[in-house]
């Protein structure tokens, strides 16, 4: 059997700074804590806000591919042996519940990217 690749990256439209965009985790999702401006530990992993270096807001607007264009990714690394797939596609449904409001967007990168609704 194929090792399963837990990480995932949520690319993110919205926020001004990488706190802003770790804030709208830890205050919509309850068991995020805070532990830099730009990361925080959650359900056994640690979600890291970064800038996109390929950020180009000419380029996000496309429907197909705009998302690779958004100023933010935020990288969810498991570091606990007991997270499995289960739990990463639901987690990744949390964090793009997180990200919705009215001048966000969010798009998930992730083998399981299927599975998350």
């Amino acid at each position: 059997m194929a090792e399963e690749i837990l990480e995932f990256i949520v690319m993110v439209d919205g926020g001004g700074t990488e706190s802003e965009v770790l804030r709208a985790i830890t205050e919509r999702v309850p068991d995020a804590t805070g532990v830099r401006e730009d990361a925080c530990q959650i359900r056994g992993n640690q979600a890291e806000v970064w800038r996109n270096e390929d950020a180009d807001p000419s380029l996000a607007g496309d429907d197909e591919e705009g998302y690779l264009y958004y100023p933010w990714r935020v990288e969810v690394t498991p570091e606990s042996d007991d997270v499995d797939e289960d739990a990463q596609v639901a987690l990744a449904g949390e964090l793009l519940g997180a990200f919705r409001a009215p001048s966000w967007r969010a798009v998930l990168a992730a083998t399981f990217e299927d599975r998350v609704e």
